[in-house]
């Protein structure tokens, strides 16, 4: 779609049609960890496995503009809700969704879509002041905030340091040395082994109690296309040609994502989890990136924000900026993903993010 310019205020949601015709989100290189969910392909992939309608919000105020994916998720009675997932990034001027002459059309062009509220995660670090105090302003920031991230920056942790294994905590550097004496090897996973990477993930998930949220859709791109033009891949850990665990990363222009690592039960005495983290983070550096995103884990969760700092990473808390559009219908749907969550711990299952 060709660039706009309105000089009144003017909130545009289109949906996205296929990810080769779709002129829509554009990649941001210089972000932390944003640029592959802003891509088209990314947002088409996303939309996939979450079952959700992918789609774009485009701001114009006076010579401002902004654009940013959202993917608008199925709720009953035929509603939705808009995610900007799995934390935004507008291309343009961030801020103008802070703009008040913005709000009413913003909320008609969702209403439009039967989008019940907007949620829109961000990282302060990732976000610039105009934009931050935009949220502020709208009196829409969730807090205290539900979820951190946990990101490890080679740069700073080369600062003193001849190898990057050095700034992780002994006990992890422990666990790798104790994978390798176990015989564990890593490879990157083909697309032959997509009922392998699938396996492994359901299993490690039905063994925690928790609920096998994805199904072979999520890797198969990882495994394919996406390998094909450096955006990702799936490592398999080995031991006597036995696939023991796995783990899938998202790579972006400065960042690789860890999206999911799963060992299941009767393997993970040989640590060959820390071993597939090690070579992920290596394979990354050895790319020329700067950035290693552990991804988002919940506020509550002491033990997995523990381990994740253990690897020289730092938290990062993530904020979220709400727009509701139909605050009493929001509360009857809120009341049920509040519900929905209490049962899942109650099961002793732990949602992903």
């Amino acid at each position: 779609m060709s660039s706009m310019r309105s000089a009144s205020p003017q909130v545009i949601l289109q949906m996205l049609g296929t990810p080769e015709s779709s002129g829509g989100p554009h990649s941001r290189p210089t972000s932390c960890g944003l640029d592959f969910w802003h891509c088209t392909e990314g947002v088409f992939w996303a939309a996939r496995f979450l079952g959700a309608r992918p789609a774009e919000v485009i701001l114009s105020h006076g010579e401002g503009q902004a654009r940013f994916p959202v993917l608008l998720r199925r709720l009953p009675g035929g509603l939705c809700f808009a995610s900007v997932f799995p934390y935004g990034a507008a291309d343009g001027e961030a801020a103008l969704i802070g703009e008040p002459g913005l709000r009413k059309p913003l909320l008609q062009a969702l209403r439009r879509h039967r989008a019940v509220t907007l949620e829109y995660p961000f990282v302060d670090a990732c976000a610039d002041a105009r934009f931050q105090a935009a949220a502020e302003r709208m009196r829409a920031v969730h807090t205290p905030p539900r979820m951190i991230r946990h990101v490890l920056d080679y740069d700073a942790a080369f600062a003193g340091h001849d190898a990057i294994q050095r700034v992780f905590d002994s006990r992890i550097r422990w666990s790798i040395r104790k994978a390798e004496r176990e015989g564990c090897a890593i490879r990157v996973a083909g697309p032959s082994d997509l009922n392998t990477v699938q396996s492994l993930y359901e299993r490690t998930m039905r063994e925690k109690g928790a609920p096998v949220n994805y199904g072979s859709e999520r890797f198969a791109p990882l495994l394919g296309c996406f390998r094909a033009h450096g955006q990702g891949e799936v490592y398999v850990a080995e031991r006597n040609r036995v696939g023991i665990g796995m783990a899938a990363v998202i790579h972006a222009a400065q960042v690789t994502h860890l999206l999911q690592l799963a060992v299941p039960k009767g393997y993970r005495g040989t640590r060959a989890g820390d071993l597939l983290v090690s070579h992920a983070i290596e394979a990354s550096i050895g790319c020329g990136r700067r950035y290693f995103d552990f991804m988002a884990t919940p506020a509550g969760d002491e033990g997995l924000l523990a381990y994740k700092a253990k690897w020289g990473a730092h938290p990062q808390v993530i904020r979220e900026l709400i727009v509701h559009t139909m605050p009493l219908l929001w509360r009857g749907v809120d009341a049920g993903r509040w519900l929905n969550r209490r049962m899942g711990a109650w099961r002793g299952s732990r949602p992903e993010a």
